[in-house]
């Protein structure tokens, strides 16, 4: 009867891991909602689920990697195709492909990036600030230091 149950488990856990309900899980299995819920609350069951998922996630992914060469060549060779409709087509599917590629694949901006402007404009307030027109010295040449113009 342990061996049974080692075996509701395994099907349960792995139809969840799927993303099946409890309900649907249990119903696919054949044990009650009730055993599925109780199951369902032990930590180690759901840590068994988890895994599970994570092998599906992880083997679906090397299928998709698998197959992004053959998809991207098959777009390529439609590039000649006779029909011109087929052409637009593929060589557009291939621009968005590879800006979504591009834009998923590009580093992440520095935080610091987006700031040097603001940081060279605070500089130059700061600065701006510091030489008052009381204490600056600095004009454009044939300017008085007390014009409009003066650089402060």
């Amino acid at each position: 009867m342990a061996g049974h149950r080692r075996d509701i488990d395994d099907l349960l856990a792995a139809e969840l891991a799927r993303g099946r309900t409890l309900q649907a899980a249990a119903q696919a299995v054949g044990c009650g909602e009730r055993t599925a819920r109780r199951r369902w609350a032990d930590l180690e069951f759901k840590a068994k689920v988890a895994a599970i998922r994570a092998e599906l996630i992880d083997r679906t992914t090397g299928i998709l990697a698998e197959n992004l060469n053959l998809a991207t060549n098959t777009l390529r060779e439609l590039l000649t195709d006779a029909d011109s409709r087929v052409r637009l087509t593929a060589a557009v599917k291939l621009l968005e492909l590879a800006v979504k590629y591009h834009d998923a694949t590009k580093p992440a901006t520095p935080p610091h990036e987006g700031h040097v402007i603001e940081y060279v404009h605070r500089v130059i307030t700061t600065e701006s600030k510091l030489d008052s027109p009381a204490t600056s010295t600095t004009a454009l040449p044939g300017r008085h230091t007390n014009s409009p113009c003066a650089l402060h």
